[in-house]
């Protein structure tokens, strides 16, 4: 059986290691521990499948910043599909599910720094092309950002500012 549900304090070992397999260390490991523990992390899901669990997805608040307003709008980090899994649908089952939950509890901007081929099909655009940016010095095409309610961006620019814990590791 398989099922989307928000992480448990029983899932924090299985997380930490889904991340390391993942990405072959353990950097996104400890800046999800590090969230967490600030309490940063808005959401955090896991999939389930026959009760192990074999994906996660995690996001924090990302504010758009320019001289005039501050925008409200989030970020992933990081999704990670166990090695043994990938490609078998999980990482979109999670990244759909948490766009469902992020719009029903008012968030309509995502953000993700990662692999263009990957996040494009899901309907994230260089963010750049809104006249967004990160703080820090990044590939173009890697950073990107989703609408999840039409017209969230009109008028939005600036500068994203990832939570410190991100330059911690």
């Amino acid at each position: 059986m398989f099922t989307i549900r928000e992480e448990t304090p029983e899932d924090y070992s299985s997380i930490f290691e889904i991340n390391k397999q993942a990405f072959g260390q353990e950097l996104e490991s400890k800046l999800i521990d590090a969230l967490r523990k600030s309490g940063a992390l808005l959401l955090s899901l896991v999939a389930e499948l026959d009760g192990e669990i074999v994906a996660h997805i995690a996001y924090s608040e990302a504010p758009i910043v320019n001289e005039d307003v501050t925008v409200q709008a989030v970020c992933i980090a990081p999704l990670a599909v166990k090695p043994s899994h990938q490609k078998m649908g999980y990482g979109t089952a999670i990244i759909r599910m948490s766009f469902d939950i992020l719009t029903e509890r008012g968030y309509s901007i995502v953000l993700v720094m990662g692999h263009a081929e990957y996040y494009l099909r899901f309907g994230f655009e260089k963010a750049s092309a809104y006249g967004i940016h990160w703080e820090h010095e990044y590939p173009d095409e890697a950073f990107m950002v989703k609408v999840l309610k039409t017209s969230a961006l009109d008028g939005v620019s600036g500068t994203v500012h990832f939570r410190p814990e991100f330059g911690e590791f």
